[in-house]
């Protein structure tokens, strides 16, 4: 999903939950990982991670090769208990585009994913907020092709599906993904969804 963030409320907005997503404590601030800092980015990548420590590497890898070094910047909010502060970390010092991070301690993870994704709105300093998952099931470069669309048109809201054009419901998904996020627990008529019989 892509957003044009409004004008009046900027990071410096302090209405609603805090970046913690709890209300109650202080807004954990971004550290920035590379020193890549633009004045102002035109577009924010919001990145929600846990326990992504396998995919961030090639996901770093990627962003870099498709969005512009100085208009960008990535924000990753941090909700792991694997090792995927440490691989952001370093992922960080080759990736030409700026890499923030905003670590989430299990205190401060109210919301689960919608409080990440949240909690890296509010530090997004671009004209754009981009959210994409860290699992490589969003394509950085159609993330790219979202952005430019969004630009291009001026549009408020960009939202990419796998169901328009001429893609299809499993375009994206993959082996127990596709099995997961396909299942409809309430079906009960021996069929899988699609039509297909068990």
């Amino acid at each position: 999903m892509l957003f044009s963030t409004p004008a009046e409320n900027g990071n410096g907005d302090s209405s609603g939950p805090s970046s913690t997503g709890s209300g109650s404590q202080a807004p954990l601030q971004p550290v920035d990982l590379n020193s890549r800092a633009t004045s102002q980015p035109t577009l924010s990548v919001v990145i929600p991670t846990r326990n992504e420590e396998r995919n961030v590497e090639p996901l770093l890898d990627r962003l870099g090769e498709v969005f512009a070094e100085g208009r960008t910047e990535i924000i990753f909010v941090d909700d792991s208990d694997d090792r995927t502060l440490e691989v952001i970390t370093v992922g960080a010092r080759d990736c030409p585009v700026q890499v923030r991070l905003v670590r989430r301690p299990p205190s401060a993870r109210k919301g689960g994913l919608s409080g990440a994704v949240v909690a890296g709105a509010r530090h997004a300093r671009g004209d754009w907020v981009l959210v994409m998952d860290a699992d490589l099931q969003h394509p950085p470069e159609t993330a790219a092709a979202l952005a430019r669309a969004a630009v291009r048109y001026d549009c408020d809201l960009v939202i990419g599906t796998r169901y328009a054009g001429d893609g299809a419901s499993a375009d994206g998904l993959d082996g127990s993904r596709r099995a997961l996020t396909s299942q409809d627990p309430a079906r009960d008529d021996g069929q899988e969804p699609g039509g297909q019989a068990r």
